[in-house]
């Protein structure tokens, strides 16, 4: 028997993979109503979802912003009963959570996607006081499910169910730029040797030892180049940064091509992933699904992703140093060799079906206990 689902997100993906769109796919079989707290909808994006697509349009910088989306939310589950609710992200749930109160919704879950979102006090309180009487929490990784139970939240394993994301490995390798494509938009020539990463333009993403890693080893690495596809808020210190290293030729932040960063991955010889923090990395299955040599620091959920097909280091510069030495001399074969173990990782473990499975399991499987404990209520009252 379909479901009716409520998807519950705060803005739509600024550029990359949609995991909000796959989720709606998903759930193909049953009814799912997809909101947007705050953005504004393109035909495109209609077109993509599955099931009904509400946008509410708040201003999510001005104040009382929360409790006008809770309102929202509530006059929708009035109208509507859903069979489960699914939050992105921390705001989300605890908006949601306000409005469970006053709706007969009996499922809900909550999907981490970072580390360190229970790391403030006032959300471990309010966690512990709570969401964990009624969540369910879904991580995209170990290491961010080990994060929340380790948080002090009061959150329980049995509470937590990794779900790894995934991606529709068509629909990315489609737009994927050829190499030769690629490297004319961002005007790479043919002989250069790309080092090449992508993300936000934030401490967590670790761009600035990465810069400072490349820098030391640069002369050792003839007609190498650094390509950092991203743009953020550290954007002019980084830039600066590598002004003064006299490095301005040799490392490239592209900025204005940020949203079509994952387009352009096949310009690269190998993909480094630098990142200080993070919950899964979903970039690297693009850079899987490109067949990508790939150096990746080796944390939160980065190592469950890259498994023993790349190579993965520590955050120091020294590591990095020393892995882009190494890459670098290898043989054209031993990083076409990297790659391809990387493109089977990825179909074994982060496609759509593996994805829709999981969450289908997931969502089923609490129906029925929930089906079965009605009706063992409904017998004790006979």
């Amino acid at each position: 028997m379909p479901l009716n689902i409520l998807q519950v997100c705060r803005l739509t993906p600024l550029w990359g993979i949609d995991l909000f769109k796959q989720i709606s796919l998903a759930y193909e079989n049953h009814h799912i109503t997809t909101v947007f707290l705050s953005g504004k909808p393109t035909p495109e994006l209609l077109q993509q979802y599955h099931g009904q697509v509400i946008f509410f349009e708040i201003d999510h910088k001005k104040p009382g912003w929360r409790f006008k989306a809770a309102w929202k939310l509530w006059q929708l589950c009035r109208k509507n009963f859903f069979d489960a609710v699914i939050c992105h992200h921390y705001k989300p749930t605890v908006i949601m959570d306000w409005v469970s109160y006053f709706c007969k919704t009996p499922r809900y879950f909550s999907v981490h996607h970072t580390m360190g979102n229970l790391r403030r006090y006032g959300r471990r309180f309010y966690t512990r006081l709570s969401l964990n009487r009624k969540w369910q929490f879904i991580s995209v990784s170990n290491g961010v499910k080990h994060d929340l139970i380790n948080a002090g939240a009061g959150i329980s394993t049995a509470q937590v169910k990794t779900i790894y994301n995934a991606i529709i490995l068509e629909e990315v390798s489609s737009k994927q730029l050829s190499r030769k494509a690629a490297r004319e938009i961002l005007g790479i020539q043919s002989n250069q040797f790309v080092f090449g990463t992508i993300g936000r333009l934030v401490n967590a993403k670790g761009h600035l030892p990465l810069i400072k890693a490349f820098a030391n080893v640069h002369q050792l690495l003839p007609n190498a180049i650094l390509i950092i596809l991203g743009a953020g808020p550290l954007e002019t210190s980084l830039k600066s940064t590598i002004k003064n290293l006299g490095l301005s030729e040799k490392i490239i932040i592209a900025s204005s091509h940020a949203t079509q960063a994952g387009h352009l991955i096949k310009a690269f010889d190998g993909f480094v992933f630098p990142s200080i923090e993070e919950g899964f990395g979903l970039v690297l299955l693009e850079a899987m699904a490109a067949k990508l040599p790939i150096i990746a620091s080796g944390q939160g959920g980065i190592p469950e992703v890259m498994g023993e097909t790349g190579m993965i280091v520590s955050t120091n510069e020294k590591d990095f140093s020393q892995a882009l030495i190494q890459l670098y001399a290898y043989s054209e074969q031993e990083r076409s060799s990297m790659g391809s173990a990387g493109y089977e990782r990825l179909c074994q473990n982060f496609l759509q079906s593996n994805f829709k499975a999981a969450l289908n399991l997931l969502i089923n499987h609490r129906h029925e206990k929930l089906v079965l404990a009605n009706q063992e209520e409904d017998w004790e009252q006979e």
